[in-house]
């Protein structure tokens, strides 16, 4: 796991139990000096999904 992936996923923990919105896992993932693409929160929560939950290897 990356160190954004591992922010993301420790901020998320802190924040169980309320809504975050895009904007804040944003700044939780990156400075606000790095020019982010729109897909760049989905993806981060993507990897934390298939770390935490795997895939079935029969699949």
């Amino acid at each position: 796991m990356s160190r954004q992936e591992y922010a993301l996923l420790d901020f998320l923990v802190l924040k169980a139990g309320t809504v975050v919105g895009r904007a804040e896992n944003e700044a939780t993932i990156y400075d606000a000096h790095v020019e982010l693409t729109s897909n760049v929160v989905d993806a981060a929560i993507l990897i934390l999904r298939m770390v935490i939950n795997p895939p079935d290897e029969d699949s």
